[in-house]
């Protein structure tokens, strides 16, 4: 399920940049910030997707018992 989750919002936010045109848009103050900027974000998507991935497959975070209160 968490797998569908990710591809989903993967899929809303392809969609949100395509309907922005902002890849084929060229802004005419600071168009080298522009670019830079949006690859930025685009990667730093990737890398949190990635390691949100990996935290929730590696250690779900069960809390295992050590110590008997009884």
């Amino acid at each position: 399920m968490l797998i569908v989750a990710v591809a989903v919002n993967c899929l809303v936010i392809v969609i949100f940049y395509y309907a922005l045109g902002i890849f084929e848009e060229t802004p005419q103050l600071l168009p080298m910030m522009h670019s830079t900027l949006l690859w930025l974000s685009v990667s730093f998507l990737f890398i949190v997707l990635i390691s949100f991935s990996l935290a929730v497959i590696l250690d779900p975070g069960y809390i295992k018992k050590k110590i008997d209160f009884i």
